[in-house]
């Protein structure tokens, strides 16, 4: 569901990226769902979570190609000249920082590193384009803690379960055990949670 104006929600199917979507889903245009993958085991449960994601919030779906997982600039490059082909004239990069705990901030340095990042890929694709629609890359999440994360998911009512390490997380075992420790505890707190099927 392409339209001009909408926004391109970068997403690895986790929290923030499901945030994002979830705003952006509440916009006139909402756009497309653009799942970047991680590049490791976890790829095909990120990417159900994003077609689900998609479907829950009424977004469109495409994916980043995989032959370069993990560079940042070239996903942002990428992600940039995937809307504007689109005709979307924002990207959202659903990067979300955090801390070493909860109320912890993200580290300054990281975080100046990777606006940069988001502000010169939107401005070189834009350069490139060969139409006049220009695109912004932003990163409206880059730096909320965790629980102000946890905070907002509870406020947009997202549907938290869609999240690719919900089903699959079990306490202290692999990424999607970390993402489970890092983000389950914190969002009971706020009210979200989910019955048992």
């Amino acid at each position: 569901m392409s339209e001009e104006g909408g926004s391109l929600i970068i997403s690895d199917g986790g929290l923030a990226g499901l945030v994002g979507a979830t705003i952006a889903s509440q916009e006139s245009a909402p756009g497309t769902i653009w799942l970047a993958p991680a590049g490791d085991d976890n790829d095909d449960a990120r990417t159900n979570a994003v077609a689900v994601q998609a479907s829950v919030l009424d977004l469109g779906v495409t994916h980043d190609d995989p032959s370069h997982p993990g560079d940042e600039t070239t996903m942002l490059l990428s992600a940039a000249r995937a809307a504007l082909g689109a005709g979307l004239d924002r990207v959202i990069w659903a990067i979300h920082l955090g801390g070493h705990d909860p109320d912890a901030w993200p580290d300054l340095d990281e975080l100046a590193t990777r606006m940069d990042k988001a502000l010169l890929c939107g401005r070189l694709a834009s350069l490139e384009a060969s139409t006049q629609i220009g695109v912004s890359i932003e990163t409206p999440l880059i730096d909320l803690t965790d629980r102000q994360l946890a905070d907002l998911a509870a406020d947009l009512a997202a549907p938290i379960e869609t999240c690719w390490w919900w089903s699959i997380g079990t306490a202290g075992l692999g990424p999607a055990g970390v993402e489970h420790d890092r983000f389950k505890p914190l969002l009971e707190q706020v009210g979200l949670t989910v019955e048992p099927a």
